[in-house]
């Protein structure tokens, strides 16, 4: 055989043997229990907590120097040192 057909039928073995990596690789679901999802044997990646957002954003007080809340949509907002500043972050 010549070398350039020995190359294809390595490259054509490898791509076969590709898509069954996952199966071989992914976790094992629980053997049983009522808290089973449908979809545990596809071996899904793990849920993640969403993060919480307040909707508001920072702003100067009228009366003073402190910082105060109030409503903005998508942006998370979070007074510190008793309102002396603010944290305000993207939600």
């Amino acid at each position: 055989m010549s070398r350039k057909v020995r190359v294809a039928l390595r490259c054509v073995a490898l791509i076969a043997v590709f898509p069954l990596v996952p199966a071989l690789v992914s976790p094992t679901a629980p053997a049983s229990g009522p808290y089973r999802s449908a979809l545990s044997h596809l071996g899904a990646a793990s849920a993640l907590a969403a993060s919480t957002c307040n909707n508001k954003a920072c702003t100067q007080a009228s009366h003073g120097l402190k910082f105060t809340c109030v409503a903005s949509p998508g942006t998370n907002c979070k007074t510190v040192h008793g309102g002396q500043d603010c944290a305000v972050s993207a939600c």
